[in-house]
């Protein structure tokens, strides 16, 4: 059990997904945008989660996320 907790997991990225390619799009056409920056830590953060895994800066899990809502229209 220890050896699994202490485990690295390898995050593995699908370049022909739909959500990848809309953050490429999206970053070639501004390449310093904080609203990409802040949806590729979420996917990160998320990830981390589905894996059974806590964020290590929970802080900045939920100040992303609240920030991402602020900006619905």
């Amino acid at each position: 059990m220890i050896t699994y907790l202490l485990s690295k997991n390898t995050l593995e990225i699908n370049p022909d997904h739909a959500i990848i390619k809309e953050l490429k799009k999206k970053s070639d056409e501004n390449r310093i945008d904080e609203e990409i920056v802040d949806y590729i830590w979420l996917l990160f953060y998320t990830a981390s989660i589905n894996t059974g895994s806590c964020p290590e800066d929970r802080s900045d899990f939920g100040k992303r996320i609240y920030q991402r809502i602020s900006q619905i229209q």
